[in-house]
């Protein structure tokens, strides 16, 4: 069994929206208690301060090692843009058909991001920060490494969920808020003029007081976070009912926490993963018959650039026209009742 293991770097990004970045000099103001795991060698070789955050670095050493041969041409640039336009602009011509939505069903598109913003934030940069300037041409691999740092941990341990954990300064605004060992909950009632039914993600003034803010930026992703707030507490009322104490604070709180992360982790592996990629390739991976690519030393773990900035990315070409959230937006199989609305996509972001 896996002993349970706290976070290494705990932080609350309530304010941090979809799209969003900090700068260099905001990360280590962020959160000055936390603690960063090792970073690339870069660090060693200049001798500086490691920052209160994570390293990213690159999974292929071609394009840390070779440079600029392994990168984008940097001259001319502009033909690099002009291709990219191009490719962008025949992606997005293509009719909204929604017999050509992905096959897997869109949670799977929601959950993936979801996975995202556990694992990753403050890859969309300004050109101060980044892996190209402007005009588009590839930056040095030593000084992306040296000024753009993760703000998460990039591991499947939900920070972006638990922020800080319980505390005494749970309700203060920014913070994750708890009661006891449990998540406090919001309601719809709070934010409507009308008595609206139904749960809400905790918020003050409307601002979701969550781990991570992006997870408000539409009502999927919203519902989502809700689900694991709500399962949580759950997990905490189960053991309660097994001879734990759910209110002391302090008691069951590390072994829900771990629970909700093995749940987390599980479904991850073996339902996402699987989903999205071929599930023999996944199944080669955790049985040691494929070759792993990125297969960092312990405790050296890192988030790939080639990954967070381009492969992940894939989640938005599963993007629908269409939803399905409830009896009023939407039906079974996409098709609104008879005379009833279509849940259309922009509506994904009129309840957030």
């Amino acid at each position: 069994m896996t002993q349970f293991r706290e976070p290494q770097l705990r932080r609350v990004l309530s304010n941090l929206r979809h799209g969003g970045h900090v700068l260099r000099e905001e990360l280590v103001k962020a959160d000055p208690d936390a603690v960063a795991i090792d970073a690339p060698t870069v660090y060693e070789a200049t001798g500086e301060p490691e920052p209160e955050t994570t390293p990213f670095g690159y999974m292929f050493k071609n394009l840390r090692d070779f440079y600029p041969e392994a990168h984008l041409p940097i001259e001319p640039a502009s033909t690099v843009v002009t291709g990219l336009k191009a490719l962008g602009s025949a992606m997005f011509d293509q009719p909204n058909d929604a017999g050509e939505d992905s096959i897997n069903p869109p949670i799977y598109t929601y959950w993936g991001q979801f996975v995202d913003h556990d694992l990753t934030a403050n890859t969309d940069r300004d050109d101060d920060i980044g892996i190209t300037d402007i005009p588009l041409q590839p930056l040095q691999p030593e000084r992306v490494l040296h000024d753009l740092r993760n703000l998460r941990e990039p591991q499947l341990n939900l920070d972006s969920v638990y922020g800080h954990g319980p505390g005494p300064h749970s309700h203060d605004a920014g913070q994750v808020p708890f009661t006891g060992d449990k998540f406090d909950i919001g309601s719809l009632a709070a934010i409507t003029s009308t008595a609206l039914p139904g749960a809400d993600l905790p918020r003050i003034n409307k601002v979701p007081q969550i781990g991570d803010g992006r997870n408000d930026e539409n009502l999927i992703i919203a519902q989502l976070h809700l689900g694991f707030l709500k399962f949580h507490n759950a997990v905490v009322d189960w053991l309660a009912s097994h001879g734990g104490d759910p209110i002391a604070g302090d008691g069951d709180f590390a072994r829900a926490k771990q629970l909700v992360q093995w749940h987390y982790q599980w479904i991850t592996v073996h339902d996402f993963l699987k989903t999205i990629a071929m599930p023999e390739v996944v199944d080669g991976l955790l049985d040691g018959t494929t070759q792993r690519i990125f297969d960092p030393a312990p405790g050296k773990t890192f988030m790939p650039l080639e990954f967070s900035v381009a492969a992940y990315r894939f989640g938005h070409s599963m993007v629908r026209a269409a939803y399905d959230w409830n009896a009023n937006f939407g039906a079974p199989g996409g098709q609104p009742p008879p005379g009833g609305p279509r849940a259309s996509f922009n509506l994904l972001f009129l309840f957030t």
